[in-house]
């Protein structure tokens, strides 16, 4: 067995090894277009799902900004009560400071009354 490589076998041997090799990197050439292919489609789904977030998104900036409104409502019913409060107290305090105004006069009209029922001796002379 002692065979003899040529020229022409080494170069049909390489041509034959460069076709497979040509042939594999076709194959992972076209493994990796389909790859890329798959990776735009993952992309586009992605950039659809980054839509939906940032409509989603703008619906809660837009739902924050009713209740900052529906807060400050009630920080201004708030205010309104407080002050409603306030003058109620002053009410009650002006109410009291009459009735005690009141009470004085009427106790000083019955004081006169019963200094006049001691000078009438008890009768009643001006009714």
């Amino acid at each position: 067995m002692n065979e003899t490589i040529t020229k022409k076998d080494l170069k049909e041997a390489f041509e034959s090894f460069s076709q497979q090799l040509d042939k594999r990197f076709d194959t992972i050439d076209q493994k990796f277009e389909l790859i890329d292919h798959r990776f735009d489609g993952i992309d586009n789904r992605l950039d659809g799902i980054d839509n939906r977030l940032d409509g989603i998104d703008g619906q809660f900036a837009g739902i924050d900004s009713r209740f900052n409104g529906i807060d400050n409502r009630f920080n201004g019913i708030d205010n309104r009560f407080d002050g409603m409060d306030s003058r109620f107290d002053r009410i009650e305090e002006q109410i009291e400071d009459l009735a005690l105004m009141t009470k004085v006069q009427f106790d000083e009209v019955d004081r006169k009354i019963d200094i006049l029922s001691l000078r009438t001796r008890g009768l009643r002379l001006w009714s």
